[in-house]
């Protein structure tokens, strides 16, 4: 099975939210998809990265939170503010451990050398 290099796996260790876009059959969308560590507050909020991972192996049991969305290319190119309701998919998905993120990730997209930290990608939601 693939998995991440080591500079990917310390960048969602340290509360980097990685992105990529992925493929669409049309040019009147664009489809991406991110990935962060998370973690509840005890209050039931949630919170944006997990403090309390320390290594990748403290990560087998880390919560990690994939978005997949798909946002009109009209919307980027024209640069409007993008907020949930224009999103025409919206999926959250919330998982434990490396190897559930993996098997997640690799429906969408099967080259995880792709991902890379949010501002290098186009990714508008973030």
């Amino acid at each position: 099975m693939q998995e991440f290099n080591f500079k990917q796996i310390n960048n969602l260790l340290t509360g980097v939210i990685l992105a990529c876009e992925l493929p669409t059959h049309d040019e009147i969308n664009r489809r991406f998809i991110t990935i962060h560590s998370f973690e509840y507050h005890s209050n039931g909020e949630l919170l944006c990265w997990n403090k309390k991972i320390k290594s990748q192996q403290e990560g087998n049991n880390a919560l990690f939170r994939i978005h997949v969305y798909t946002v009109p290319s009209e919307y980027i190119a024209k640069d409007y503010d993008i907020n949930e309701a224009c999103l025409t998919e919206n999926k959250l998905i919330e998982v434990i451990g490396w190897q559930e993120l993996y098997a997640n990730i690799l429906i969408y997209i099967k080259n995880l050398n792709k991902f890379v930290p949010q501002w290098h990608c186009d990714n508008p939601l973030e």
